[in-house]
């Protein structure tokens, strides 16, 4: 994730961003060469999501991002012959996993203490 925040008039920020999320999805063995001798090398094979998008909001205000949602389904079926004959030993499973990612954002604006304002207040 990248931020660029930027303060305006009146403790309003300005929020860029741009989040991207990447998963392995697998590595693909790549052979160097036309014999096993030669070697190999693995290449990754990489999902990429992302988005970038831009925001007003006060210091110390929060934003919630979602959207970020992934499914995936499973099914596995064995057996001899066909596998829904369960009196050969025939199996079916099934498996789904869900998974949501949520950032939560919240800028605060510091005062510096090099400012004259700042100087006043602790006299």
């Amino acid at each position: 994730m990248d931020v660029l925040p930027r303060i305006l008039d009146h403790g309003r920020l300005l929020l860029m961003f741009n989040l991207t999320i990447s998963e392995l999805i697998d590595l693909e063995t790549v052979l160097l060469g036309s014999t096993k001798d030669q070697g190999s090398i693995q290449n990754p094979i990489v999902e990429s999501r992302g988005f970038t998008q831009e925001i007003a909001m006060r210091s110390g205000q929060s934003l919630v991002l979602t959207g970020f949602e992934k499914v995936k389904n499973k099914a596995d079926k064995s057996g001899i012959g066909s596998a829904e004959t369960s009196i050969l030993g025939g199996s079916a499973d099934a498996e789904k996993t869900r998974s949501v990612l949520v950032v939560i954002l919240t800028p605060v604006v510091l005062e510096s203490p090099l400012l004259p304002e700042s100087r006043m207040n602790l006299m």
